[in-house]
């Protein structure tokens, strides 16, 4: 049986984004646009505190490919972003502990946390024409992903 929290966010992070993809499905079709996913690196990456999240992210990359496949012959690109940890207020406790936070920097390419601007800049590239070919893709935030090690 599925926890009350392990529900809520299965429904924010997967099964919320059904009726959105749908609903804006019809201006990117009219569009020949596009429409971009936001994963996580935990849709591949398991951590073991956060089980109910890593799944739901996993989801949000299936759906992704699946809607990819779908879509194409309407026009319609969907790929993608999948960050690693990035500072937002949602994890502001947690990066108050400075080892902590030191901790997961070293981890990554770039030696820092990712922004939310790190985010939206390949939010932007996704949607750019000169990106037409990409179609199912995931793109990752190197600047946050992990390291082996």
């Amino acid at each position: 049986m599925r926890s009350r929290p392990s529900c809520g966010v299965l429904d924010v992070n997967l099964t919320g984004h059904l009726p959105h993809l749908h609903g804006v499905s019809h201006r990117a079709r009219q569009a020949k646009g596009a429409i971009v996913n936001i994963a996580s690196m935990n849709a591949t990456l398991a951590l073991p505190r956060i089980p109910a999240y890593c799944a739901s992210k996993g989801g949000v990359v299936m759906l992704t490919k699946a809607l990819a496949l779908s879509w194409a012959e309407e026009g319609i690109r969907v790929n993608a972003v999948a960050p690693g940890y990035i500072e937002t207020t949602i994890n502001a406790a947690g990066r108050s502990d400075l080892a902590h936070h030191q901790r997961i920097a070293d981890r990554t390419a770039f030696k820092r946390w990712g922004q939310p601007e790190d985010v939206a800049g390949a939010v932007v590239f996704s949607l750019h024409a000169g990106v037409a070919i990409c179609d199912g893709a995931r793109w990752s935030r190197s600047t946050a992903a992990f390291l082996a090690g």
